[in-house]
């Protein structure tokens, strides 16, 4: 399952690709399946990637709570602590499967045809079952 969607995201008023593909791992149980975020520029009539960005899980962590794109800027708000862009599956405790604390906020640019990752802030919160979280998705140009 996937999404596409285009923007300018570089001021060249060309709009660039943003794709959305969903994966789920499973082993011994599955983890609720992830985000995998692939930006696609043109170029000589094809597409090109800039760069991907690939999140957490439900279970695991760093799931996307929201995407926002708006004035060529990227906005990813995560569940959990996502400060290094990696998942945190070896420091949790399993009481909950799919029960995640805090979230972190991000914001991306593209910069010289790289995702560029300008600010980080991570919250705590108390945790929240997040099993059937759909991630609220806004393109604005």
């Amino acid at each position: 399952m996937g999404d596409v969607f285009y923007v300018d995201l570089v001021e060249n008023e060309i709009k660039e690709a943003i794709v959305f593909l969903w994966q789920t791992n499973c082993g011994g149980s599955c983890d609720g399946g992830g985000i995998i975020l692939h930006f696609y520029k043109l170029e000589n009539g094809k597409g090109k990637l800039i760069d991907f960005l690939e999140t957490g899980s439900r279970s695991g962590g760093c799931f996307v709570k929201n995407f926002r794109v708006e004035k060529k800027t990227i906005f990813i708000e995560q569940f959990g602590k996502c400060k290094k862009n990696t998942n945190f599956y070896s420091d949790k405790a399993f009481m909950c499967k799919f029960c995640i604390s805090g979230f972190t906020s991000s914001v991306y640019s593209i910069k010289n045809s790289k995702l560029f990752r300008e600010y980080v802030e991570e919250t705590d919160t108390e945790s929240k079952n997040i099993n059937n979280y759909l991630p609220e998705i806004s393109i604005n140009e």
